[in-house]
């Protein structure tokens, strides 16, 4: 029998066929979203359809779910024959579960070597449990049907419950996950602690199709808080402590869920938004100055320099950020040894830049401006030429230049003379020069024609 072609990993859309070749299904987005992977790319490639060809086939619908578990549950089982990558050098776990969840948590537990193997019985009512779970979120059935399988949930191993936890959250199957989070976590830890900033941002993205096992109609947004909000709060301990503070990792990707709000600013004043912020502060997780920015306000502090693309929170959604991550807290997920106190040189400029763009008709932009400096944000901040930004942007171009400027400036600039005296209020220095032409904030108010702010600024 010839083998089915695999289909290639690259950055875009694989056109699928239905199982029996005839009509065309929707594009299917299979790939990790690193622009190169070259682990997947070599077992998908390889003569042995082993885990990523079979969540490939799967997602191009060449496969039924049925055959999916059969054949990733079969890994699991005593005397298998074992494929090139079935070991712990072919290991690229981290990179699967960017593209398939499932698929990569039966592959973590395939690699301990203290998973015990399964016989053909044990297999076959694994597979029952996890089918039901791709398919119910009611956790009464659930626990039910696993009485009546002979399997109650109680009596299952934690690396059972551990695969059958990620299938709910790939499903977004929150009420089964909230039942099964209550067990033990399998040791020295869980398959959610392998996930990283990559599988997190694939999971919020607000377009795109991606290879995740999606249930239709479930808002990504508000669904990944309230999962994750679950798994935080898990009395079985399912999410092991401390997080290692890399970008990359876990740490990255839970406060990157935060970062999604670009077509829906609105949320960030929303329950579930808040109880997930609450839960990540427990447990002794903020975020960095930039992300700390952009929840506020949506934009950037590259993208500071025009105003029209910022969509300020609300007063009472900035008071509830800075309660749950107050600027201590954001000072020490930005510094190297995590104990820092205070923000470092460019943080608060990171912070401070966009709010002095809000629109000067906006009612909450000076109380959240008093807010961040009664916090500690310094007002006379700025961003300064450094290996982070001068390494990309080079020379100081023009579209650049407000990033050389303190929040004073860019009030100055504006005619805002409410923001103005509100800076001078916290010390900012109207003497202070840009580092882009030299200008005073009297002298930059002069140079649009601001006037009489210019004469505030010089005290007559």
């Amino acid at each position: 029998m010839q083998r089915t072609p695999a289909p290639a990993i690259y950055r875009g859309s694989i056109p699928g066929r239905s199982r029996d070749n005839s009509d065309p299904v929707p594009d299917v987005w299979f790939g990790s979203p690193r622009e190169e992977n070259k682990a997947l790319r070599e077992e998908l490639e390889d003569e042995d359809p082993c885990f990523v060809f079979t969540a490939a086939e799967y997602f191009l619908e060449r496969i039924d779910i049925e055959e999916y578990f059969g054949r990733l549950i079969g890994h699991l089982q005593a005397d298998v024959t074992l494929h090139r990558f079935d070991n712990a050098k072919g290991s690229n776990i981290r990179q699967l579960l960017e593209v398939d969840l499932v698929a990569g948590a039966i592959k973590s537990h395939m690699l301990n070597q203290a998973f015990p193997r399964l016989q053909a019985a044990d297999a076959s009512k694994f597979k029952e449990l996890c089918l039901l779970v791709y398919r119910t979120n009611d956790a009464s059935t659930l626990r039910q049907r696993a009485i009546d399988a002979e399997a109650p949930l109680e009596s299952l191993p934690p690396a059972w419950l551990d695969v059958l936890a990620v299938i709910a959250y790939a499903r977004r199957h929150e009420e089964v996950l909230r039942l099964l989070v209550t067990y033990p976590a399998p040791q020295p830890r869980s398959t959610f602690n392998l996930l990283d900033y990559m599988a997190l941002r694939t999971r919020v993205a607000a377009t795109g199709k991606y290879a995740e096992h999606p249930t239709p109609g479930a808002d990504r947004l508000l669904c990944e808080a309230r999962l994750w909000t679950i798994l935080l709060q898990s009395p079985g301990g399912w999410i092991q402590f401390p997080l290692s503070r890399e970008d990359s990792g876990l740490h990255g990707g839970l406060t990157t869920i935060l970062l999604n709000f670009s077509q829906q600013p609105s949320l960030r004043a929303h329950s579930d938004i808040e109880e997930l912020c609450r839960a990540l502060s427990a447990v002794g997780i903020a975020p960095k100055t930039d992300a700390f920015s952009r929840i506020l306000s949506i934009r950037t502090i590259q993208d500071s320099e025009s105003p029209r693309g910022i969509k300020p929170c609300s007063l009472a959604a900035a008071e509830m950020f800075l309660e749950c991550f107050p600027i201590a807290k954001v000072a020490a997920a930005e510094s190297r040894s995590g104990r820092a106190k205070r923000l470092g040189p460019t943080a608060s400029a990171t912070i401070l830049m966009p709010i002095a763009q809000w629109p000067k008709n906006n009612r909450d932009r000076l109380a959240v401006m008093r807010l961040l400096l009664e916090s500690g944000c310094d007002p006379d901040d700025k961003m300064e030429t450094n290996s982070l930004w001068g390494d990309s942007w080079g020379s100081k171009t023009k579209s650049r230049r407000k990033l050389y400027d303190a929040p004073l400036h860019q009030a100055a600039e504006r005619g805002d003379d409410q923001m103005v005296k509100l800076l001078l209020e916290f010390g900012a220095d109207r003497n202070l020069a840009s580092d882009w032409n030299g200008d005073t904030p009297a002298k930059r108010a002069r140079a649009y024609n601001r006037f009489g702010t210019a004469a505030k600024l010089e005290g007559s």
